[in-house]
């Protein structure tokens, strides 16, 4: 068998004429079914070899079993040079044609509030993959909690281009709840959301396989789009798979394309706007495995024309199955696991992405900015923390490059990372998301993770589990009279919730199956001061007082200084402070230490 041919055997030929006449069908009509010449169809049945994707689509269509019916003999195709001199000349073609339509689409981008588009060369950095999904991981509360301030536990990652040029299969093995420092590599690690690492389990290397399709899951804002450009761009410009046609698709765009034609076809019309008119070049192009199929944003495309991307998406990854095609989805967007897809996840950012980033979008200002804008970032933990997630780190850079300078109150600046994160981000872009969690304010959504954040930092609990988020969630639901009937109505459980504010925000993250945390820390903390501040009148004394309980408690320091900075008038909270730390003078002295200078920073911070 050559490289790409199969044929059938004598007994193989049997079967496939047999099932030929069962599904009623003539070699020309299969053909036709097919969309391919007469050709292959001809040179199958007479038991000559054929192209392994033809071999394949056409045991498909008749029902047979591929392996079942092939002849595997090391006979080339007798038109294989001619073929294959072809088939070149052709890719060459296309790529020259479709050249100017991939540069104009995919190397120009938007960030954020910057007035003018740039050049996605002049700013991508490149991401990392880790190559198990977070959220499959098993893992428990105790590995969780016990690992989240140590840093001898890791994730490998891999170069996003090469994860998807190749993988390395992998067999998991859990050793207690960490990897010796032995088995590490040096700089190598798993940033947690809390500056940590995170339990993973070790993985050893077994075999080297090439994996050509790819379903990359990622947070909002995790670079996701930005890394499928680059793909395309580079593939583009000669510089990743050269050999092969990059084909770029807005998944929601395709979705609400007019008269709702077949992915196949709406690849056609892309190729055709270009120049492309040769007859069936798509198909031969798809055929011989020489495409680079990018899909990007499954996660964007309306539920109710979901089942119909999925299956054209389905139809064109079996039927051309020798092709590269990489999808990319938001995490827990969606249920559907995809059968021939690798599974990778989008890594946060480390200490030398952000500064290779910064360096690059401070490359046309002040040289001492990127160094000056990076040394305050590591200086502030928080931020800093903030900064491995991209779209949190562009925020970051504009704010810095406006001021020259973050904020003495960052409760600002957190707030407007949130609000890009509950609002602005899919607005900017025309994204609609779950009507059903549209029901809920953006007071309701806030409610709701103040209400979790303040019951989990107050036990501790930086993970919990997925069955109390739910409970709680549930529970809180039913404190809001405008919306609680709705939910019941419709039958929304608290899981879909969960979910939503998963996939949508990216604000609760699934760290282990069934446990889940905030995306970042200092999120906790923000909302755990927010339900604070937020509370009613009836409840603010005591509300202020359950907070003032733990003054002398290192871990509640950024809670503080949020409730007093969010606080239009802190004089009543500071009191309270100043009461509990007489409370203290008798008591221990370490503890009296830490609430005095809680204390100081806390006035400091309100007369700022």
């Amino acid at each position: 068998m050559s490289r790409r041919s199969l044929q059938a055997s004598a007994e193989g030929m049997k079967k496939a004429q047999a099932a030929l006449i069962r599904n009623s069908l003539t070699q020309q009509a299969l053909a036709e079914e097919l969309s391919i010449s007469r050709q292959p169809v001809s040179k199958f049945f007479q038991g000559k070899p054929v192209d392994r994707y033809i071999f394949v689509t056409i045991c498909e269509k008749l029902g047979l079993e591929w392996d079942e019916i092939a002849s595997f003999c090391s006979l080339p195709d007798v038109d294989d040079a001619a073929s294959t001199s072809q088939i070149e000349s052709l890719v060459q073609t296309v790529r020259e044609k479709i050249h100017d339509n991939i540069h104009r689409r995919c190397n120009i981008i938007r960030l954020l509030d910057k007035e003018q588009p740039v050049r996605l060369e002049s700013i991508y950095t490149d991401i990392n993959i880790l190559e198990r999904v977070t959220g499959r991981r098993r893992l428990s509360l105790a590995e969780l909690h016990d690992n989240c301030d140590k840093n001898n536990i890791y994730q490998k990652r891999v170069s996003g281009l090469e994860a998807v040029r190749h993988s390395v299969g992998r067999v998991p093995r859990l050793e207690g709840s960490a990897v010796s420092a032995s088995a590490r590599p040096e700089g190598e690690r798993e940033a947690s959301p809390f500056g940590a690492a995170v339990p993973q389990a070790q993985e050893i290397p077994v075999r080297v396989e090439r994996y050509n399709k790819h379903w990359i899951w990622g947070k909002p804002g995790s670079g996701k789009t930005t890394f499928l450009k680059w793909i395309a761009t580079q593939c583009n410009l000669g510089q990743f798979l050269c050999n092969a046609v990059p084909i770029f698709i807005t998944l929601k765009d395709f979705a609400q394309t007019r008269d709702q034609p077949s992915l196949l076809d709406y690849i056609t019309a892309q190729f055709e706007e270009c120049g492309v008119v040769e007859p069936q070049a798509v198909l031969t192009l798809l055929s011989r495995g020489r495409s680079l199929l990018l899909l990007d944003g499954l996660d964007e495309v309306r539920k109710t024309e979901l089942n119909r991307v999925l299956q054209e998406i389905r139809n064109v990854s079996s039927r051309f199955c020798a092709n590269y095609i990489v999808i990319t989805c938001r995490i827990a967007a969606l249920e559907y696991t995809p059968e021939e897809f690798t599974e990778v996840e989008v890594a946060d950012f480390d200490d030398q992405q952000i500064a290779d980033f910064a360096a690059k979008w401070f490359q046309n200002q002040d040289t001492l900015k990127a160094e000056h804008f990076v040394q305050r970032l590591f200086a502030n933990q928080p931020l800093g923390e903030l900064a491995t997630h991209p779209l949190l780190l562009t925020l970051l850079c504009l704010v810095f490059e406006e001021t020259g300078d973050f904020p003495t109150h960052c409760s600002q600046l957190y707030q407007e990372g949130l609000d890009l994160l509950l609002k602005k981000w899919d607005a900017k872009r025309g994204i609609e998301r779950n009507q059903v969690y549209k029901q809920l304010s953006r007071q309701h959504k806030e409610d709701i993770l103040s209400q979790i954040a303040w019951t989990t930092f107050e036990r501790g609990e930086y993970f919990f589990k997925q069955s109390a988020v739910e409970q709680g969630i549930s529970h809180h639901i039913q404190t809001f009279p405008e919306v609680s009937t709705f939910f019941e109505t419709l039958q929304v459980d608290s899981e879909d919730i969960l979910k939503s504010i998963e996939a949508q925000h990216g604000l609760l993250v699934e760290r282990a199956r069934g446990i889940y945390s905030f995306s970042h820390i200092i999120f906790q903390k923000y909302f755990a001061a927010r339900k604070i501040v937020a509370s009613p009148p009836s409840h603010a004394e005591e509300a202020f007082q359950n907070l003032v309980y733990h003054m002398n408690e290192k871990r509640w320091r950024e809670v503080f200084l949020l409730a007093v900075e969010m606080l239009p008038n802190p004089d009543y909270l500071l009191q309270l402070m100043k009461r509990q730390l007489d409370n203290l003078v008798a008591g221990d002295e370490t503890q009296y230490d830490n609430a005095k200078k809680l204390l100081i920073d806390c006035l400091n911070n309100s007369s700022c």
